[in-house]
């Protein structure tokens, strides 16, 4: 009898999130957009890398990722490619990557081969376990000069990791870029 009851329950309930979905998309056109706005903005939240944070890494290269950007990596497939580049790694959801791909393939200049040699050559796919670790491989580690302390930096679409003192040298290099006029200008161009 409960379960007829708790079934009977859920009908109503779906019954008039069915009425009330059906009644603003066809009666009231505005706030079918405010819907698809809200709709729009949870996605968005959910399909970039924000925030940085230190974590510890094993000796065997595991390393925790974090819920929110494990809710980014199943958005974009689940899985990882994980790459060199500018003294840290990158670290892209497989859908992400796929575009980097099909952008890569097309570029044909002589000059871009080394790069993608390297960008593409050291890309490694990284599931994560049932603890939600990844694990880093060995030359990937050695590039990045990763010990046991590192950082994980959300870019929006990638995260970047780095090793602690790395990423301490990186944002210290922010003063400096900050006295050059172009920066402040490029900064100010987008309200900040």
């Amino acid at each position: 009898m409960a379960l007829l009851s708790g079934f009977l329950s859920l009908r109503i309930i779906m019954n008039r999130i069915k009425y009330t979905i059906t009644t603003l998309f066809t009666s009231n056109p505005p706030q079918k957009n405010v819907i698809i706005n809200v709709i729009k903005n949870r996605i968005w939240h959910k399909t970039m890398f924000r925030a940085s944070s230190i974590h510890t890494m094993d000796p065997k290269g595991r390393v925790i990722i974090p819920a929110r950007f494990k809710t980014v990596i199943e958005a974009g497939g689940g899985e990882l490619m994980i790459t060199t580049n500018a003294g840290c790694l990158y670290a892209y959801t497989m859908g992400k990557w796929s575009e980097i791909e099909k952008k890569l393939m097309r570029i044909k200049q002589d000059h871009m081969t080394r790069f993608k040699r390297v960008f593409l050559g050291n890309a490694t796919l990284c599931t994560y376990d049932k603890q939600d670790r990844i694990v880093i491989p060995k030359p990937l580690r050695n590039y990045a000069d990763l010990k046991k302390k590192i950082m994980l930096v959300g870019l929006l679409d990638r995260f970047e990791i780095w090793s602690k003192e790395g990423w301490e040298m990186e944002a210290s290099k922010l003063k400096d870029d900050l006295n050059q006029q172009d920066v402040r200008d490029t900064i100010a161009s987008v309200g900040l």
